[in-house]
């Protein structure tokens, strides 16, 4: 049977039905899929929490994902404007400004939202940061610890050279 973030990752694309797991697990529980076209990074936090970032070189995007089972009211397909922002230390980085969200649901897996972004830039910032923040206004919607990424990273890179 597969576990909660499995089956996670084969309802967002991140891995088929029938892979055997992650091509290789880092520390901080990240862990690294591979399909023909992109390279994605799952890490589950507490309270059925999931982060997916997935990598696809060949038009430089990266594909986010946030699964929270805390997460009510989500419409799937519904379009949301969230701030995006990184935080390393007391800096805050608010440069991506407002991003566009799609809201999804899953049955039994839970609900949370995607958007894209450019890829480059959206891993760097993630390799230099301790926390990624979705805000609503004043409101949090997630904050995620971003520790133990930077391995995680090296492995996102190399696998991304052989896919697409």
């Amino acid at each position: 049977m597969l576990s909660l973030v499995a089956l996670i990752s084969v309802a967002m694309g991140a891995m088929p039905v029938d892979s055997d797991g992650p091509i290789k697990k880092y520390d901080g529980g990240w862990d690294l899929y591979r399909n023909d076209d992109n390279c994605a990074l799952l890490r589950s936090y507490a309270g059925d929490t999931i982060l997916r970032v997935a990598y696809y070189p060949k038009e430089d995007t990266a594909r986010v994902s946030v699964i929270d089972g805390q997460l009510k009211g989500v419409v799937d397909g519904g379009s949301y404007k969230f701030q995006l922002y990184f935080v390393n230390g007391d800096t805050i980085d608010k440069g991506w400004g407002t991003v566009n969200f799609k809201g999804v649901k899953f049955d039994g897996l839970g609900s949370g939202y995607k958007f894209s972004v450019s890829g480059k830039t959206f891993l760097a910032d993630l390799g230099k940061n301790r926390l990624l923040g979705i805000m609503d206004g004043d409101s949090v919607v997630e904050s995620l610890k971003l520790d133990s990424v930077s391995d995680a990273l090296v492995g996102l890179e190399a696998c991304s050279l052989g896919v697409g």
